[in-house]
C-alpha cells in the first residue's frame, strides 16, 4: 500500500496506474535506467510529470524491515527535492517510488549543449548554494554527482536547482567535515565527456559552484579556499570516488583552477 507521508498525494490506485506504465515502458526498452536491480523512467498520468523508480529487493530484507535506502528523504530535505509523491511495495521483491518529474536537464549534460545558456554561471551557483543548504541541515548526501542537481522547469513553486536520487542520505547531529568534503569531490570528479566547445567556460562554472556554496555557508575566502584543496586532493585520492572526465581535464585538474 502506499505510505503516507507528508509528501504523498497519489492514492493508491493512481500509485498502481503509474507504476504499471513504469514497468511496460521498461520492458519496451525505453527506461531511462534499467539495471539488474534498479530501473527509472519518466511517466505521464492524470496531467502530471513523474519520475518513477523500482528496486528489486531481497525478500528477507523487507521481513526483517531492513531496507536498503531511506524512504523519508523527502521529509527530511525539505523542499530541496521533488516531492515524493508514492512509496509502495510492488509484488513481493520490488519496491516503488515516484516523485515529481522536476525536468529533464542536469548539471552533467548542461556542458554538453552549445551553446550554453547564458544563465549558467547562475544555474551552478544556485547547485553550490543547495548542497549548502543540504549541508546546514546535517545530511550527507550519498551522490551529489551533477546528474543529480536538476534544472527545475516543471515545478514553478520550488527552487531552481533540485538535488535527486536521495534514496541514501544520512542525517547527523552534526555533519563531519570528511562528509562535506567527499560531497564537494563527487561534484568535482564528474564532469562531462563532450564539452570540448564549452571547456574555456566549465573553470567559470565550477568557481560559481564554490563561490554560491561559500555564500550560503557564510565560509571566508580561506575556508573556501581550504574546502576546495581538500576536495580535489579527495577527488583524486579517494577510491570511493568514480572519477569520470577527459584524461586532459582530469590531468590539468587543481584547486587553482576553481579559484
Amino acid at each position: 500500500m502506499t505510505e503516507t507521508t507528508e509528501n504523498t498525494q497519489l492514492d493508491d490506485e493512481a500509485a498502481k496506474s503509474i507504476a504499471s506504465l513504469h514497468f511496460d515502458i521498461v520492458r519496451e526498452g525505453h527506461a531511462l535506467r534499467n539495471l539488474s536491480k534498479r530501473q527509472v523512467s519518466r511517466v505521464q498520468f492524470g496531467g502530471g510529470k513523474y519520475v518513477v523508480k523500482s528496486y528489486r529487493i531481497n525478500p528477507f530484507r523487507r521481513i526483517f524491515n531492513c531496507m536498503p535506502f531511506n524512504t523519508d528523504y523527502a521529509n527530511l530535505l525539505g523542499g530541496l527535492t521533488p516531492p515524493l509523491r508514492a512509496n509502495f511495495a510492488y509484488r513481493f521483491n520490488c519496491q516503488v517510488t515516484i516523485v515529481d518529474d522536476a525536468g529533464e536537464m542536469d548539471l552533467f549534460h548542461l556542458f554538453a549543449h552549445f551553446p550554453l545558456p547564458s544563465n549558467f554561471i547562475d544555474i551552478y551557483s544556485n547547485a553550490g548554494k543547495l548542497l549548502a543548504k543540504i549541508h546546514a541541515k546535517n545530511i550527507f548526501h550519498a551522490d551529489t554527482k551533477p546528474p543529480n542537481f536538476v534544472i527545475n522547469s516543471n515545478l514553478p513553486s520550488m527552487p531552481p536547482i533540485l538535488i535527486i536520487d536521495c534514496d541514501k542520505i544520512r542525517k547527523y547531529h552534526a555533519i563531519p567535515m570528511e562528509k562535506k568534503l567527499f560531497n564537494l569531490a563527487q561534484f568535482i570528479a564528474c564532469s562531462p565527456s563532450k564539452i570540448d566547445s564549452n571547456l574555456q567556460l566549465y573553470p567559470n562554472a565550477m568557481k560559481a559552484f564554490f563561490d554560491g556554496y561559500a555564500q550560503e555557508g557564510k565560509l571566508t575566502r580561506g575556508a573556501l579556499d581550504n574546502m576546495v584543496g581538500d576536495a580535489v586532493a579527495c577527488a583524486l585520492g579517494n577510491r570511493k570516488i568514480e572519477v569520470r572526465m577527459p584524461p586532459a581535464m582530469k590531468k590539468g585538474l587543481s584547486a587553482s583552477m576553481m579559484k
